[in-house]
């Protein structure tokens, strides 16, 4: 099935395709939309659904001290894809630091979004020490290193050591796309540093979290090769503060866990939707 881009009014860049008829899928991460991350998954969604791959345009600099802010804007840039898509209601994927995002359009948009899905949500633990040393181990890398070797670091410890060791060409290409093609390994390193830092943090309040009614699923990536998060104590942080929520502990896999697996992705994906009213019931 075909993709096309399109540039909203806002500047937002997004990939649609899909069946045409079906109910939107907003799809959100942080990492440039181009580099393939969502590729595995692609055909199985888009039978099912219009899918709309969203790249938030990446917020200047000096708005990083302001996450919550960049969040509102970009859950805002989110409900502006469905509305110029034609959709009034719409289901959202929230991936990494898209979770942020797809959190915000959920208490934002709550009379428009029909479910809230959330892979490897980010939150700051009470005891954050080992998340902290993961950071400092990024910080370093990151400053230390060429774009490239960055990027083979991100996906080495995204992915689970078996996949790495047996499909090494793949996770070179995809460390090269990125490398090449995601604005975050070439911007400032002040500014990417905080957004390491920001990411690892919760963005609503608690009535906020409380206030969501989107039926929620939380799929949390056993793996933490990263030592910073996403992982399982995060994300049952995150399940215990929304009602309306339910975790499942993805065995094995890391944070590229729909990278690496697509096939059982999407079959989560699908199974959870099914249960979920459309927006005539």
């Amino acid at each position: 099935m075909q993709k096309r881009n399109i540039v909203l009014s806002d500047t937002t860049k997004v990939t649609v395709s899909g069946a045409t008829d079906g109910p939107l899928l907003i799809l959100v991460r942080m990492a440039d939309r181009n580099i393939g991350l969502w590729d595995g998954i692609w055909a199985g969604l888009s039978a099912h659904f219009t899918l709309a791959a969203v790249q938030p345009a990446l917020p200047p600099p000096q708005t990083f001290d302001d996450p919550a802010a960049v969040f509102r804007a970009m859950a805002q840039s989110c409900a502006l894809v469905a509305t110029e898509l034609g959709h009034k209601h719409f289901h959202i994927i929230g991936w990494n630091g898209g979770s942020h995002i797809a959190l915000r359009t959920a208490v934002d948009f709550s009379d428009r979004v029909l479910s809230c899905i959330l892979v490897g949500a980010f939150f700051r633990l009470p005891d954050s020490r080992r998340t902290e040393a993961g950071i400092a181990f990024m910080k370093t890398m990151l400053q230390a290193s060429s774009p490239l070797i960055y990027s083979r670091y991100w996906f080495l410890s995204g992915l689970s050591p078996k996949f790495s060791q047996e499909q090494f060409d793949k996770v070179e290409t995809w460390a090269q796309l990125r490398a090449s093609g995601d604005s975050f390994v070439s911007t400032n390193r002040d500014a990417a540093f905080r957004w390491i830092e920001a990411l690892r943090n919760h963005w609503l309040s608690g009535d906020e979290s409380q206030s969501i009614v989107a039926p929620t699923l939380i799929l949390a990536p056993e793996l933490d090769l990263w030592h910073a998060g996403p992982n399982v104590d995060m994300a049952r942080a995150v399940e215990r503060l929304i009602p309306a929520s339910k975790m499942e502990i993805i065995a094995d896999r890391g944070s590229l866990y729909p990278l690496e697996d697509p096939d059982d992705f999407v079959f989560r994906i699908l199974r959870f939707l099914q249960g979920v009213p459309s927006a005539d019931a």
